[in-house]
């Protein structure tokens, strides 16, 4: 003989496993399985300490990804947050990384950047900073 209760539990167990899995996006921004199974990490930003005055300098970030991000969908950006504002900045994307060049200031100074990696809703960013004398 069948358990009538059976078929009632094994609903209730569904309903309440699609619950949790709703309030688990949820928890996470909602962005879906997608953004559950991509991650976007800076793992390495190469930049001098110490630049004497009037140095050219480049610092190099390079991130990873997993997931469905490549490098075409990263999107870079620099921000100088303190110091002496520096000279001749350009930035090109090449691969997963992101190159910053720039000319030191002739003064004194420490100059600190943040960079930042965003794709398909994720972000990571590392600060740097530089002491120019």
């Amino acid at each position: 003989m069948k358990n009538p209760a059976n078929p009632n539990l094994r609903r209730t167990l569904r309903r309440l496993a699609l619950l949790a899995s709703i309030s688990l996006l949820a928890a996470c921004g909602g962005g879906g399985v997608e953004n559950i199974l991509n991650s976007l990490w800076i793992y390495s930003v190469d930049a001098p300490s110490h630049a004497n005055n009037d140095a050219d300098v480049t610092v190099t970030a390079r991130a990873s990804s997993t997931g469905n991000i490549s490098d075409d969908d990263m999107d870079w950006s620099w921000h100088q947050n303190s110091g002496k504002e520096v000279s001749n900045l350009s930035i090109e994307k090449v691969g997963n990384s992101s190159v910053l060049r720039f000319k030191a200031p002739s003064e004194n100074t420490t100059v600190s950047f943040t960079v930042k990696v965003e794709a398909k809703g994720l972000s990571d960013s590392e600060n740097l900073s530089i002491t120019v004398d």
